[in-house]
């Protein structure tokens, strides 16, 4: 009777640790699952005639806490880097630009896919544009 319980035990002991280990696989896998929301977009670039530096550029990367991201904005030079807190609902992706130095804060609404990043910003003071952002390397790296 002691050895059947000793064995029940030990059975119901393994059987706790192949769910361990199969319930923390499967969470490893499930994390690493890439949101079509991670990546960089955008279309910073040199003007060529002018030599000025213009366009906009969204790094956006999965945390435990959410989704971060980094927001520069240039308009003759290279702006400054934004850190923002981003929401990504499946392919619909927002972030608020925050009050800086410049007239530049506002609401920045959009869609991704694997090629793109679309949509437009709100700016406070009640300006929009229209953005469109490649998915591509950092113009940086």
């Amino acid at each position: 009777m002691i050895e059947w319980n000793r064995e029940r035990k030990l059975r119901g002991y393994w059987l706790a640790l192949a769910a361990l280990l199969f319930s923390s696989s499967f969470m490893s896998n499930a994390m690493a699952a890439r949101s079509p929301c991670v990546g960089t977009f955008s279309n910073l670039a040199i003007n060529p005639v002018g030599g000025e530096f213009s366009g906009m550029e969204v790094r956006v990367v999965q945390t435990d806490i959410g989704f971060r991201g980094t927001v520069q904005i240039a308009q003759g030079g290279a702006g400054i880097l934004l850190l923002v807190d981003l929401e990504c609902d499946g392919k619909e992706v927002s972030f608020h630009l925050p009050a800086t130095n410049t007239d530049m804060h506002g609401k920045f609404t959009g869609l991704v896919n694997s090629e793109n990043l679309k949509g437009e910003i709100a700016y406070d003071d009640k300006r929009v544009a229209r953005v469109f952002l490649q998915r591509r390397k950092s113009y940086w790296d």
